[in-house]
């Protein structure tokens, strides 16, 4: 990033330099030169601004490509409540990590109002699919403190050709126990073999 911002930098630079040069020996007025010298500089950093911008473009994008997913979809959000004075949100999201870091599914529950919850009165179990069995479960979990959001993620499985979803289920602590909810399937996640 350092390097394309240096030269993109240096760009502007030479076209300032070139505007500015060589002035002194010309028996033309100051006002002439002036002239000349706006219209050289505007030409020239006509010509420099691209390559700065994308200079600059390319030295923040190139950290951040690298972190994002391969891909991700989520379900409709779903809501309830309230439950022991708390309502919620849930949803169902798969993501694919790229190429060698495997596909996941994840069961988000938050509260509503962004109220910290109590301890234990969230929890959520998920489920990834593969062309409609389970291959893989992260079983219930629940808020280890007061919290106001609270996912539950399955370990990765290698992506092969086939279709994939998640799924899952979110809890409500009632004061006697938990009230389950189902959260909203997530879209499919669909690979073919090349």
């Amino acid at each position: 990033m350092f390097i394309a911002i240096l030269f993109s930098t240096s760009l502007l630079s030479i076209a300032y330099a070139d505007t500015t040069g060589n002035t002194a020996n010309t028996n033309n007025t100051a006002k002439y030169i002036n002239n000349e010298g706006r219209k050289n500089m505007k030409r020239n950093l006509k010509k420099n601004v691209l390559p700065f911008i994308l200079g600059i473009l390319l030295g923040i994008s190139v950290l951040p490509v690298a972190a994002l997913p391969y891909s991700t979809a989520t379900g409709s959000m779903g809501s309830y409540g309230p439950v022991s004075g708390y309502s919620y949100y849930n949803d169902s999201t798969i993501s694919n990590w790229g190429t060698g870091n495997g596909i996941n599914a994840k069961e988000m529950v938050a509260t509503q109002n962004g109220s910290l919850a109590p301890t234990g009165y969230m929890g959520a179990l998920c489920w990834l699919y593969k062309s409609g069995i389970i291959i893989r479960t992260a079983n219930w979990k629940y808020n280890q403190e007061p919290d106001n959001l609270m996912l539950n993620i399955t370990d990765s499985n290698y992506v092969s050709a086939s279709d994939y979803y998640a799924d899952g289920e979110t809890r409500a602590y009632n004061g006697n126990g938990y009230t389950t909810y189902s959260g909203y399937q997530s879209p499919y996640l669909v690979y073919e073999n090349n």
